[in-house]
């Protein structure tokens, strides 16, 4: 299996492609456009279908990820979220004697 997690990979145009990874750091990105392709099996996440594509399978998830929890992925290109971004689930002030001491954020990330 082929790893060409965020690229965009140069490959035979009439190629069946059976598994691989295809993922894309964000997500409906354009790869392999112009291509006429068969897919039948790979991990396709946050990449858009084109229109010369026959799709039989694959994994085809549309993500928005978060920097909170994948922090090794800002030097790829994804941008760092503020402390309270759309991904944060849960806000939770520590409070001791009627003062904030700290805040605890839970983050995750979004299927679009």
């Amino acid at each position: 299996m082929a790893n060409y997690s965020f690229q965009d990979p140069d490959i035979p145009d009439g190629l069946v492609i059976e598994s691989g990874n295809f993922t894309q750091l964000f997500p409906r990105t354009e790869i392999l456009k112009g291509k006429q392709l068969t897919i039948s099996g790979g991990n396709f996440t946050n990449v858009k279908k084109q229109p010369g594509w026959t799709v039989e399978g694959g994994n085809w998830t549309q993500v928005s990820r978060c920097s909170h929890l994948h922090p090794h992925l800002v030097k790829e290109g994804l941008p760092a979220c503020p402390v309270e971004c759309s991904h944060m689930t849960v806000k939770d002030e520590i409070v001791l004697d009627g003062q904030v001491i700290d805040t605890i954020y839970e983050y995750k990330d979004m299927t679009v």
